[in-house]
């Protein structure tokens, strides 16, 4: 599953990350937590291991530790770096099937709510 409703019993944080699970769990106890899913931590190494963009960045990111262990960090700009991590993130699409999944948790939430997106 690509999305879990916040008060989902499947949330763990192996599934969803700390924040998403801790919503869940408050969500579950009857705290006040607006209704709101969350894209789960499978669906993010799908979207960060599709083919066509972000795989770059592995190589960039062993680039910057490997530059960083050896104390060389003049030989490469971090701000840089960050700059084009970040760009490999905007420009890489979620699947279809992603974005399905979003599609049909936005619809089953009341329209006229204003949403929190982390």
């Amino acid at each position: 599953m690509l999305t879990l409703p916040l008060n989902s019993t499947e949330s763990n944080l192996a599934t969803t990350g700390g924040k998403g699970h801790n919503l869940s769990i408050l969500s579950r106890e009857n705290i006040f937590v607006p209704d709101g899913f969350v894209v789960t931590i499978s669906a993010y190494h799908a979207f960060v291991n599709q083919k066509n963009g972000l795989l770059q960045t592995t190589t960039l990111l062993q680039q910057i530790g490997s530059t960083l262990r050896s104390q060389e960090s003049d030989d490469l700009d971090l701000d840089e770096a960050s700059a084009i991590i970040q760009e490999a993130f905007r420009k890489q699409r979620l699947s279809k099937e992603l974005r399905n999944e979003i599609s049909m948790r936005l619809a089953e939430l009341d329209p006229n709510i204003n949403l929190a997106i982390r």
